[in-house]
């Protein structure tokens, strides 16, 4: 067929990228089930993957029941290395593994059949724990008389003590990067530290994290 003077062969439609998200869910059924059967624990020591786990954290749904929830503060889409197509990655997602979140999932969860739980059921446990557990920490201003005081280095230690428990933080300051700066993703400047506090806190290196820096100099000017 020819649609004004061009063949079909050379019409090249854009296909979306396939979603393998539910296949990678329906692969790990068994697994749920299992976490079902076995009930609430805390840390599980004999875990093959526990050196990357930490002391306080809860393994009772080591295989999120959530999967995948798609909320881009807990998780991104990757491409999977096995299909070339797109799958939800949590690989940095400690909401589920805090206590009182493992507990109010247990709680409500329904039975969990052969095939699993559908999305909308899983959609509906998400909203349900969205509206129990807050994820996102109070504002803490950290302050120190003089440079070098460790102001710096206390909150990047902060960031992730906070993540470690399950929250979602992030650093955010005007540092002065003349020295010492490094390019974000995006083609953003940041402070090194500022860099080093995001990896910290589990968050991506960005230029909100880092505003500009004015100091004022005299009462009608600033340095930028």
């Amino acid at each position: 067929m020819a649609i004004g003077g061009f063949t079909d062969w050379m019409i090249n439609p854009i296909e979306p990228v396939q979603n393998d998200s539910e296949g990678n869910y329906n692969a790990h059924v068994g697994v749920l089930r299992s976490q079902m059967v076995r009930g609430l624990i805390r840390g599980d020591r004999e875990c093959a993957n526990f050196p990357c786990h930490h002391a306080d954290q809860n393994c009772t749904f080591c295989f999120c029941p959530l999967y995948p929830c798609e909320d881009p503060s807990l998780g991104t889409f990757v491409t999977s290395r096995r299909t070339g197509g797109r799958v939800w990655s949590c690989q940095n997602c400690l909401w589920m593994h805090r206590d009182d979140v493992a507990a109010s999932l247990f709680e409500i969860m329904p039975e969990v059949g052969p095939a699993g739980l559908d999305l909308a059921a899983r959609r509906d446990l998400k909203t349900s724990l969205d509206k129990r557990h807050r994820r996102r920490a109070k504002a803490i201003m950290v302050l120190g008389a003089t440079s070098g005081a460790g102001k710096s280095l206390m909150v990047t230690a902060l960031c992730r003590a906070f993540r470690n428990r399950g929250l979602t933080v992030a650093p955010f300051k005007s540092q002065n990067m003349s020295l010492n700066s490094m390019v974000t993703e995006r083609g953003e400047e940041i402070a090194r530290i500022q860099e080093l506090q995001a990896r910290a806190a589990g968050t991506r290196p960005r230029g909100e994290l880092n505003p500009i820096l004015l100091k004022p100099k005299g009462g009608v000017t600033s340095q930028i």
